[in-house]
């Protein structure tokens, strides 16, 4: 019996951990991240990627993430973007926010992005100052 895709399928509703060791034995780089983030081990989704040269769409498991665990998918969303070189573009990280309705979550992402204050992330900045206008006005 080999490792294989299909085999890690048959299990993965049995034992998720271990349909995730099959998965990473038969290099199945999309299924072995989709377990990773099932089974809440986001950190280790950004360290596999860059390992095996795989590039996930980062914004769709923050979706993802945010819908399960809003606090988790925050911290997610910090890996993506504190690199020198980030994994998403961090105007489609806020908008993934601003559909989630979290409002508190992004302005804490956001002060912390934006903590360099580059010119470059201006929009950021006004979108920031807009966003807790409208939804705490004085």
């Amino acid at each position: 019996l080999e490792c294989s895709e299909q085999l890690g399928d048959l299990v993965k509703s049995i034992d998720p951990t271990l349909a995730l060791s099959v998965y990473l034995r038969a290099n199945i780089p999309m299924k072995v991240i989709q377990c990773f983030a099932e089974t809440g081990q986001y950190q280790k989704i950004v360290l596999y990627a860059k390992k095996v040269n795989f590039q996930p769409d980062y914004i769709y498991l923050l979706r993802s993430i945010m819908r399960i665990n809003p606090d988790q998918g925050v911290q997610f969303a910090q890996l993506l973007v504190q690199d020198s070189e980030p994994l998403a573009d961090l105007t489609q990280v806020v908008d993934v926010f601003v559909e989630q309705n979290l409002t508190q979550q992004c302005t804490a992402f956001l002060l912390d992005a934006l903590k360099n204050n580059r010119e470059d992330q201006g929009h950021l900045q006004t979108r920031l100052l807009e966003m807790n206008l409208m939804q705490a006005p004085q």
